[in-house]
């Protein structure tokens, strides 16, 4: 029925806009137009139709790509979980005043709160400016082992 008024329309268009001195028959003109009016119709349909598609599929994916992100996503959670399993493999290899101090710091310990570095040397018996001094000798060799590791050089 849609396509029936609009050719109508067409139709009527084709009469306003017929000219008889160019020679050309009315009926060829008139199925001329409506024939073009119909493609131009059916092209702007299948393109509403596609960005449509297009649209309902980013909407979906940006969804899923809010949950995701919210979940922190499952390869992002495996990496994570691997990259946790690593740096306990490693800080186990440090002497156990430096492993203390490093979890105990940085909250490393399951259900334990990162410690401050003044409330580190009230638990060990020293003074802020010496943990601060552990903590830097811990790091650098926490970082050597990982380079050891790894394969990689030290950097300057």
């Amino acid at each position: 029925m849609e396509m029936v008024s609009d050719a109508s329309i067409w139709l009527m268009r084709a009469v306003d806009l017929f000219d008889y001195a160019r020679g050309v028959k009315f009926a060829t003109y008139a199925s001329f137009a409506i024939a073009k009016n119909f493609a131009r119709a059916r092209v702007e349909q299948i393109g509403r139709r596609e960005r449509r598609m297009v649209t309902g599929q980013d909407e979906m994916l940006n969804r899923l790509g809010a949950r995701d992100d919210a979940a922190g996503g499952v390869p992002d959670q495996v990496e994570a979980l691997q990259l946790t399993d690593q740096l306990a493999q490693l800080i186990g290899r440090l002497p156990p005043r430096e492993r203390e101090l490093l979890t105990a710091h940085y909250g490393l310990n399951a259900g334990q709160p990162a410690l401050s570095l003044a409330q580190l040397g009230e638990k060990l018996g020293i003074t802020k400016a010496r943990v601060r001094q552990l903590e830097t000798r811990a790091l650098r060799k926490l970082r050597r082992l990982l380079e050891a590791r790894s394969g990689v050089g030290p950097h300057p």
